[in-house]
């Protein structure tokens, strides 16, 4: 009889190692630190900003370091800073910073993400309620990142 009820409580305890594990691999894991971050985070920002659908752009990173070719769209000037600050050589989809046209008078800035174009915004969904959240409650980019990482 004992087997029975510790073998109906297994799931739930699973169900909790498996989101304490995720909790523990979240803080400890920097931001930029999993692949391809930056061009998700560009493409969600930009999927806020208007730009569903990518088109071309002048700006470059070093995965997507061409003149001709590049897509993206119009993202928060704010996360390419934040981007830029976290950038310690792993994700090579961060923006090159001279490669984008600044006018300075919008706040969004035109920045590439070849890599995430053909993602349906609709697999993207936990982090655009995240990233909504945080523009509704002006949180800033680093407070809004952790909240997208954990509406997934």
């Amino acid at each position: 009889m004992k087997g029975k009820k510790i073998f109906r409580c297994m799931p739930v305890l699973v169900a909790l190692c498996v989101l304490l594990e995720g909790m523990f691999f979240m803080t400890i894991t920097k931001p930029g630190h999993v692949p391809d971050i930056w061009t998700h985070v560009y493409r969600i920002d930009s999927i806020l900003n208007g730009d569903v659908i990518a088109r071309p752009v002048t700006s470059r990173s070093m995965l997507h370091n061409t003149e001709t070719g590049v897509v993206g769209g119009a993202v928060d000037r704010s996360w390419m800073q934040y981007s830029l600050d976290q950038y310690d050589g792993y994700d090579p989809g961060v923006v090159i910073a001279e490669s984008v046209a600044d006018n300075g008078s919008s706040t969004t800035v035109d920045l590439p993400f070849n890599n995430t174009v053909t993602n349906s915004p609709v697999v993207y969904a936990p982090q655009l309620l995240g990233f909504a959240v945080g523009r509704l409650f002006d949180l800033g980019p680093g407070a809004t990142y952790r909240l997208a990482e954990i509406a997934c």
